[in-house]
């Protein structure tokens, strides 16, 4: 039987599998696409990544713009994705490539069915399968509020919307018919950067074939050419997954979920946690409680309560006018660098994340504050 069984290796679950299998606990990972290369650019605040992780591109500049541009005291990096997998490759996980199923549990272990119709017994199962979340039965109960983007990846030289070493963040100024979506552009090495054009939330998803027109024709009349053998990428992702019920698998990564209500970010969270999760579950498992241990770990008090607050924030994403979102976040880049970092990252810390709304409340125009008030306490529908 195994200590540790995870469901889903993507950055999350290969990160936790790597830092349980470092504690001596015998750790399996179960994918349908284990060994295949992870094609999404993953992509955080430099500062909010642990340690070590290798890194594709790291900005010595960060600009953002709504109303008007700003620079953001912070440096955006993008992770090397090659080099993270050899990173948490270790011949002591066993790797499955197959579909987690469903999970049965009795008093001392829980198995878990797989598509090809194995069956695999572990002390714990942690379930890291993204917004499938397959063995939580989560339940979602509308149409969920959806990031969408669809981004080319072109030559640094041929295009004017960052220089090399600097990365922009979102830029909200071009307007478009229905609702907005903003430009993200970042380089991905010394020679390519991704323009990326982004529906940060909507419920329906904003489709990706308005967001490619919408990038082409941003491209046509900045005169950047497009010759055909461009690479592609197209993001799709739900901001409001339900949080799954307290039970014996415990959720982690984007299926916990740790996807952030207002921005889509999830993996440097997930890389950051998984060694204290890791010992969390080591602890348990030798006193028996291994999954009361983990939920603890992933979803304290404090957790809790900020991803809330962010939820209200996503709410009022939702509700806001075409013409508002961008002057909401104009109010969220005037807010003190500090107070933005506290919501975009302090996954625990409450006062900071009351703080920083307060803040980008009161930086607002009185009538956006007004909106905003009346989204965040339920007065007007989103």
């Amino acid at each position: 039987m195994l200590d540790v069984l995870v469901a889903g290796a993507g950055p999350a679950g290969s990160a936790l599998a790597k830092a349980t299998a470092r504690l001596g606990l015998r750790t399996a990972v179960v994918d349908p696409a284990a060994g295949r290369p992870w094609r999404a650019t993953y992509a955080s605040w430099a500062d909010e990544l642990p340690a070590g992780v290798p890194l594709a591109f790291r900005s010595e500049r960060t600009r953002a713009a709504a109303l008007t541009e700003h620079v953001v005291d912070r440096s955006y990096a993008v992770i090397d994705n090659e080099a993270l997998r050899a990173d948490l490759d270790d011949e002591r996980i066993a790797v499955h490539q197959a579909r987690a199923v469903k999970a049965h549990h009795d008093r001392d272990a829980t198995t878990v069915l797989l598509d090809n119709e194995d069956r695999i017994r572990a002390g714990v199962v942690v379930d890291a399968t993204g917004s499938q979340q397959a063995l939580l039965g989560t339940t979602r109960r509308r149409t969920p509020a959806e990031q969408s983007a669809v981004g080319v990846v072109i030559p640094l030289r041929e295009q004017g919307f960052v220089d090399k070493g600097e990365a922009l963040f979102m830029d909200w100024r071009e307007k478009h018919e229905g609702r907005p979506s903003f430009l993200y552009a970042v380089p991905l090495n010394d020679d390519e950067v991704l323009l990326e054009e982004t529906s940060l939330a909507d419920r329906p998803a904003m489709s990706h074939r308005e967001l490619r027109d919408r990038l082409v024709d941003r491209l046509r009349r900045n005169g950047i050419p497009l010759h055909g053998n461009e690479r592609w990428e197209r993001v799709r992702f739900p901001m409001d997954d339900p949080l799954p019920r307290p039970q014996r698998v415990v959720p982690f990564g984007a299926a916990a979920p740790f996807v952030h209500p207002a921005t889509g970010y999830s993996v440097a969270g997930s890389l950051t946690l998984a060694p204290r999760l890791a010992q969390a579950l080591a602890l348990g498992l030798d006193e028996g409680e291994a999954s009361r241990a983990g939920w603890r770990t992933v979803w304290p008090t404090q957790a809790l309560a900020v991803h809330g607050l962010r939820r209200v924030g996503l709410r009022v994403l939702l509700g806001l006018s075409a013409a508002d979102v961008p002057r909401f976040f104009e109010a969220f880049f005037l807010a003190p660098t500090h107070l933005q970092n506290r919501y975009l990252a302090g996954r625990c810390d409450l006062p900071g994340t009351l703080r920083a709304m307060t803040a980008v409340i009161g930086a607002a125009p009185p009538a956006l504050r007004a909106r905003v008030a009346a989204l965040a306490m339920g007065m007007t529908s989103a």
